[in-house]
């Protein structure tokens, strides 16, 4: 998947994230603007500024945690690679 897809499937999502928040609602996301940052600029090697721009205007998360997981353990999860939306 390109960067530009994933940027486009965010900015879809957005919508969806700002109703749910219009309604109080908390919204818990994995993988949200600063995932595809990383995958492009750490593992396709880009530049980080350059990978950020196609994420402007996306709603700002409130926090962001890092986990910092060994590869081989990340990849031996069952759903390794899967996304998915729960809305409690």
């Amino acid at each position: 998947m390109s960067l530009q897809n994933i940027t486009t499937k965010r900015i879809n999502n957005m919508n969806e994230i700002k109703s749910l928040l219009l309604k109080g609602i908390w919204v818990v996301c994995d993988r949200y603007a600063y995932s595809g940052v990383a995958y492009s600029s750490g593992a396709l090697n880009l530049n980080k500024t350059w990978c950020m721009n196609p994420d402007q205007g996306l709603i700002k998360p409130d926090v962001v945690f890092y986990l910092n997981v060994p590869p081989n353990y990340a990849q031996n999860r069952s759903d390794y690679g899967n996304m998915c939306l729960i809305i409690l």
